[in-house]
């Protein structure tokens, strides 16, 4: 598997000439180098969609420069240090990700960035949130979200190292964790999970663990590419309904998904999901016919193939009350086997 990952811009004072820096924090390295877990740190702007294409998700870390406020339509208020802006950038492949349903998962600053990428806003200062000792406070996780799923308790104990907040939540978000004070510290849509605490430097992996197989589980997208094959569901490179190996293609890239999901859950989660291993199995299976497929010539009547009106695969859809192939509990039989091996 493999993750984007902000890295943060930093000024250090009388480091000259080597004072500007971009930084990932160590405990991310150590983390996602546990979960077998690839991070390709962002840094700029360019080339953003290939980053998209090669990655499966995108971290959004903590930062220690703040959101512009001119972002959410507000001015600063004094005492408020806004030099450093990296937000566009932020933004920008947050949008990118989020346009093709890649899982986001976003960190302290991140939070508060989401928010405002989605049309939240901020309180600009908080007191009693920057805890520097290290200390922690209490927050309560909502019922019914991600959130509590992953943590399975109604209160936890969390660190705090922010200055700003969510004031006004992004449209269509809900709120998933809330401090005793009324802060909002979590936020979730779909495949989007934000906290406004540092897990990472509680050391606590198990929300890493249980957050990426949460966000990367893949059968809601196995299931949308076995309904979007061609009609037969069989993909014989002679037939105008395969696409010309668009659907091929995309099931090679869910099959590399699939195996660093399978490598991750078995390595870190085997005894707790050890039926969604054997579940990815019977999927795998299926989608190793589509991506790799080999014609005998079943179907190579006329110039352009055969018809597919006339296939005998969908007859032998009709008769067994399914909508596709790859939805019969038969696939693949030896009907199948015996016309693309």
């Amino acid at each position: 598997m493999r993750l984007a990952i902000i890295g943060r811009y930093e000024e250090y004072v009388n480091e000259e000439p080597f004072s500007k820096r971009f930084y990932l924090d160590y405990d991310y390295k150590r983390i996602f180098d546990d979960l077998d877990i690839l991070l390709i740190p962002v840094v700029s702007g360019e080339n953003l969609e290939q980053i998209v294409n090669y990655c499966d998700g995108l971290v959004v870390t903590g930062s220690t420069n703040n959101v512009n406020p001119k972002y959410y339509g507000e001015k600063p208020v004094d005492g408020i240090n806004y030099n450093y802006d990296d937000f566009l950038l932020v933004r920008d492949i947050v949008n990118k990700f989020a346009a093709v349903n890649k899982p986001i998962i976003g960190i302290c600053a991140g939070i508060q960035e989401i928010n405002v990428i989605f049309g939240g806003t901020l309180y600009q200062d908080i007191k009693g949130h920057y805890l520097k000792d290290e200390s922690k406070h209490s927050v309560k996780i909502i019922e019914g979200t991600v959130l509590f799923d992953i943590y399975d308790k109604k209160e936890i104990e969390v660190n705090s190292f922010h200055r700003q907040a969510i004031k006004e939540i992004a449209k269509d978000f809900k709120i998933s964790a809330v401090s005793n004070d009324g802060i909002i510290e979590g936020i979730e849509k779909d495949n989007i999970i934000a906290v406004q605490w540092h897990p990472e430097v509680m050391n606590n992996d198990m929300f890493f663990k249980k957050i990426i197989n949460k966000l990367f589980n893949n059968r809601d997208l196995i299931d949308k590419i076995l309904k979007d094959v061609a009609p037969c569901s069989m993909f014989c490179s002679t037939c105008t309904g395969c696409k010309y190996g668009e659907i091929s293609n995309h099931a090679k890239e869910l099959l590399r998904l699939l195996d660093g999901h399978k490598e991750f859950l078995d390595k870190n989660l085997k005894s707790a999901y050890r039926h969604k291993l054997e579940e990815f199995l019977v999927f795998e299976n299926k989608l190793k016919k589509y991506a790799y497929p080999k014609c005998n010539g079943c179907r190579t009547g006329g110039a352009n193939g055969c018809s597919i009106k006339g296939c005998f695969i969908n007859d032998c859809v009709k008769e067994h009350g399914v909508n596709y192939c790859g939805e019969c509990d038969l696939f693949p039989c030896d009907k199948v086997n015996k016309n693309i091996e």
